[in-house]
């Protein structure tokens, strides 16, 4: 694929020395020369190869040994003329449409007929790949893996403890606690779409999965630190949210073929909306009008929220994950998977470039679950805290091991990356 261009400016390039030839013949005709059509192949073959000097052709009625022959400007524009007008029949709208219509569909069935073999080649090659991405990261990813089962067993320790405690009057449900199961479960999630995104080469995938785990964990400990109020602020928030979406949806469902929301539905969300801002206040309504009362500021940005936990230190590999989600200038043109030393833009899985994903998986982890060891409060999640704090120490010091290696292969005996 992708030389159908490059066909069609050969066709007319074709037709060019074609027409360029015929009046090459026509003049030496027009000179007294008879040629046979072997001689007029001979004309046409000498013009597409740029080479009339030493052209020799035994002609009847060549008196003079010799021919010159000569185009006037006239007739060279003439050419060119023709070969536009040519060109631009081609490519009329009508034409043009119909030739991608018929090439599209060839393709299709082509690639239908040939996909076992191409899909088998393509498996093979990425097999190959994964062996090449564990060769080097294979200690870094088990780490990550101990990480995620600690953190999975933690938390399924700590929730059957807390209802427990719950259903004997021990310790009474909050808005905090059921907040903390649902983050540390999602926690383990996302650290399991970090681990295969590592495993698969995807360096920008990886950190920028870990961006979601940091809001998480910055969420969750802001929320944990300033008590059961933020937690209820925090849930009732979806309100605004239902509203905001409520009200996209409805601008563009109709372009999209949607039914329109029910104004019953509708109601029910601006009710929903109403009632909590009436009951939470100014600055409720902003993205994070959850938190406006605790940092009393009615324009809460997340970065406010990180300071406030004295998280801000990873402001910079916050945004360096958010160039892998966004469109921005950065985000086209920076990729931290390109391999050294090596230009391109790279369109595939690489070696390179896994060190801030794995290592602040670890960090983060362990930071999100000892938070949540709080609200547990039993000495297993304490215990749990400590070998993830042990394991995270071990995933820094594998993947500076790595990165010597990397760091000592030449470009042209180092690791490969998958263009594909």
């Amino acid at each position: 694929m992708g030389c159908l261009q490059q066909s069609f400016k050969g066709s007319i390039e074709a037709i060019a020395y074609e027409e360029l030839g015929n009046l090459v013949v026509a003049k030496i005709e027009d000179a007294g020369a008879s040629l046979s059509t072997e001689q007029k192949e001979e004309v046409l073959r000498a013009v597409r190869d740029g080479d009339l000097s030493s052209l020799s052709l035994d002609v009847p009625g060549d008196d003079e040994g010799e021919i010159i022959v000569s185009l006037s400007d006239e007739e060279i524009q003439e050419l060119m003329d023709k070969l536009a007008k040519l060109e631009e029949r081609a490519l009329n709208d009508e034409a043009l449409e119909s030739l991608v219509e018929r090439t599209a569909e060839a393709q299709k069935h082509a690639l239908d007929g040939d996909w076992p073999s191409i899909g088998a080649a393509r498996a093979e090659d990425a097999s190959q790949f994964l062996d090449e991405i564990d060769s080097y990261w294979h200690r870094p990813i088990e780490l990550l893996e101990k990480m995620r089962y600690i953190a999975i067993a933690s938390a399924d320790i700590g929730i059957d403890d807390v209802n427990d405690r719950i259903a004997s009057n021990e310790l009474q449900d909050s808005a905090t606690l059921r907040l903390t199961v649902a983050a540390q479960a999602r926690a383990c999630q996302l650290l399991g779409e970090i681990i295969a995104l590592v495993r698969n080469g995807y360096a920008e995938g990886a950190l920028a999965r870990w961006r979601s785990l940091h809001e998480l964990n910055v969420t969750l400990s802001f929320i944990v630190e300033h008590g059961n109020d933020v937690a209820e602020r925090y849930f009732a928030h979806e309100a605004v949210e239902s509203r905001k979406a409520a009200r996209e949806y409805t601008r563009v469902c109709g372009s999209l073929g949607y039914p329109p929301l029910e104004q019953e539905d509708l109601d029910k969300i601006e009710e929903a909306y109403q009632q909590a801002l009436r009951r939470y206040g100014s600055g409720f309504e902003g993205p994070y009008g959850w938190a406006a009362r605790a940092l009393r500021n009615n324009r809460v940005r997340f970065a406010n929220i990180e300071e406030n936990v004295s998280l801000g230190h990873m402001r910079g590999y916050y945004r360096l994950a958010s160039h892998g989600v966004h469109a921005n200038p950065k985000g086209i043109t920076f990729r931290m998977s390109q391999p050294p030393m090596q230009d391109g833009h790279i369109a595939g899985p690489s070696v390179y470039g896994l060190s801030d994903a794995i290592t602040n998986a670890a960090i983060t982890t362990m930071q999100l679950c000892a938070v949540a060891a709080t609200q547990w409060g039993t000495i297993d999640s304490l215990v749990a805290v400590s070998v993830l704090r042990m394991i995270c120490d071990e995933v820094n010091e594998s993947v500076a091991d790595v990165e010597k290696v990397l760091e000592s292969c030449s470009n042209e005996e180092g690791p490969t990356h998958v263009e594909a």
